[in-house]
């Protein structure tokens, strides 16, 4: 799911990309969420064409990732 989102603290938008794997065996599905600070539509266009693993060539972004065999969620801002 791809999706543009506005900050409501300070008005930036970001593209949002929410990924996840279906695990057919154990129901434990790995799921990450990538957010990508934009500026402009020519931005936006661009990262409307890239893959999911090309949106984590990005810098800087926010990852929000649960792998399959965490406890909990991990987020952090990842930078160059």
């Amino acid at each position: 799911m791809r999706q543009l989102l506005r900050c409501r603290e300070c008005d930036q938008l970001y593209f949002f990309e929410f990924y996840e794997e279906i695990d057919w065996e154990e129901g434990n599905d790995p799921q990450y969420s990538t957010y990508i600070a934009v500026e402009d539509d020519a931005e936006i266009q661009t990262l409307k064409k890239a893959s999911s693993f090309e949106l984590l060539q990005y810098f800087p972004r926010l990852q929000w990732d649960f792998p399959k065999d965490a406890q909990t969620p991990t987020a952090r801002w990842v930078r160059k």
